[in-house]
């Protein structure tokens, strides 16, 4: 099955953070679920967890 994804977000400072969606405000609730996903993961890891580089633009 094929879907058509139209909108994708990503996390700059989170390696490897990104989310897809079928608009924008899908991708953006999506990619804020990886972000909280993979601050959990860093903290469980023992994770260097990067200070922001990047001013957001939402």
């Amino acid at each position: 099955m094929l879907y058509n994804l139209a909108a994708h977000q990503l996390i700059p400072n989170l390696k490897y953070c990104s989310a897809f969606g079928l608009t924008e405000e899908e991708a953006l609730r999506e990619v804020l679920q990886a972000k909280a996903a993979w601050l959990d993961a860093a903290k469980v890891e023992g994770k260097l967890i990067p200070e922001p580089r990047y001013r957001s633009a939402i």
